[in-house]
């Protein structure tokens, strides 16, 4: 072999080798992009994943939170139209005829038999009141009292007047009682 034949092999041997690096290297370069993009494609599959829970969660709360304010507007207006309701009693029971609001008061005076304090009366209905109270008790007449009485005391404060005890002493069983009869209407 010549010389020249011996630097043909070695060239055709080089090149040889050469494009087989050549191809390993791209095999390896294509291999890790595929690996790279099989990564990047996994990471915003768990990135999709995870949005689509926070909205879900999001959507679950703003659902909740509607629903919550729904009902408290529905409380409002339930809780608005009890004290009308409630309202509408007072206002009769402060214009009941003096012998309905007599026998009402001498049902709250039945127990309470105090006569140390004093007796807030409502200004127009100090003469019918008077005769109820306690023997030796002292009254006074007040103009933020519609009926019934408050007793003040030493011992104690007992708030029977027709408001307190419609808006808070009763209010509980009124509002049952209201219910019931709105649901049957």
């Amino acid at each position: 072999m010549a010389l020249e034949d011996i630097i043909q092999k070695i060239l055709e041997d080089a090149r040889a080798e050469a494009s087989a690096i050549r191809l390993e290297g791209e095999a390896n370069f294509i291999k890790k992009e595929k690996e790279y993009l099989a990564e990047l494609e996994a990471y915003r599959a768990e990135l999709r994943a995870k949005k689509e829970a926070a909205e879900e969660i999001i959507a679950r709360k703003q659902a909740s939170a509607e629903r919550r304010h729904n009902k408290a507007q529905s409380l409002a207006s339930k809780n608005a139209t009890i004290d009308a309701v409630l309202e509408s009693v007072h206002a009769s029971l402060v214009k009941l005829p003096d012998n309905e609001y007599v026998t009402i008061l001498k049902s709250l005076f039945s127990k309470y038999n105090f006569t140390a304090g004093i007796y807030l009366v409502p200004e127009l209905r100090a003469d019918i009141t008077k005769p109820l109270l306690p023997e030796g008790a002292k009254m006074t007449v007040v103009s933020s009292i519609t009926g019934g009485f408050i007793y003040k005391g030493q011992e104690c404060e007992i708030d029977n007047s027709f408001k307190n005890l419609l808006f808070k002493e009763w209010k509980e069983e009124l509002v049952l009682e209201i219910s019931q009869l709105m649901t049957h209407k």
